[in-house]
């Protein structure tokens, strides 16, 4: 008599069958096993290192600076990114110096001529008599002309200044943006919102401010997030390198 066979030994088969290659199995030639994403992706957009919004958020590390924000008109982030690069403190000392001996040169070849001019001209005095205590001109030794000439061209070399520094520094920049000394250096004065050329009226501002509180002015772009003077502030202004 025959026996029925019985089910086999083993576990039942899987179904559905497993897919791909075994454990082991070298992957075809001709493909890359995909690369694992970085457990810390770094952020792309420039913003983001500085805590402004990026493909990966922000940056809750990095306190922001206000001159970093290139979505705010006129600060150091947006001027740089249309302008050009704003200038620092030490960029900004060597135009100050060509445009001030551009005008104190002239006032003082006036200044000096006007003096020797109203010296030379004065007359000559000797005591009107022996033992007198009053003196009296000598004749022919003054000349009215010259001590004249010397007093007014010595009035006109006090206003001289001013006349050279208001063509330098303020019309000239309105016009062109950049004074004497600029031009020799590479720098621009520009409407920081815009890029345009300041205004006259934006200019005399600036440099009355400039005029009145001296190297106040200066020092407070070491402290300001956009390397603004405080006259830059006024005018609405900054400075950047351009091509000479």
């Amino acid at each position: 008599m025959s026996s029925t066979p019985g089910p086999p030994e083993g576990p039942p088969p899987q179904w559905p069958p497993p897919q791909g290659p075994p454990q082991g199995t070298p992957a075809p030639q001709g493909r890359r096993p995909p690369e694992p994403a970085p457990a810390h992706p770094s952020p792309q957009h420039p913003g983001a290192a500085h805590g402004y919004p990026g493909p990966y958020g922000y940056n809750p590390y990095v306190v922001p600076s206000p001159g970093d924000d290139p979505n705010r008109p006129g600060s150091r982030a947006w001027v740089e990114q249309r302008y050009g690069p704003v200038t620092d403190f030490s960029d900004r000392v060597l135009p100050r110096l060509i445009d001030q001996v551009l005008a104190s040169v002239p006032t003082a070849i006036l200044l000096t001529v006007g003096a020797v001019l109203f010296v030379v001209g004065l007359p000559d005095y000797e005591p009107c008599s022996y033992g007198s205590m009053t003196d009296c001109e000598v004749p022919g030794t003054g000349s009215s002309a010259m001590w004249i000439t010397g007093i007014v061209l010595i009035a006109v070399s006090s206003l001289l200044i001013y006349v050279v520094w208001f063509w330098n520094r303020i019309w000239r920049v309105s016009r062109t943006g950049q004074s004497i000394g600029r031009r020799v250096t590479g720098l621009k004065v520009v409407n920081a919102a815009d890029g345009g050329r300041p205004t006259l009226g934006a200019m005399v501002l600036r440099e009355l401010l400039v005029l009145m509180l001296g190297i106040v002015d200066w020092i407070w772009m070491l402290f300001d997030a956009d390397r603004r003077t405080l006259g830059d502030i006024v005018a609405k202004t900054a400075v950047v390198r351009t091509e000479r």
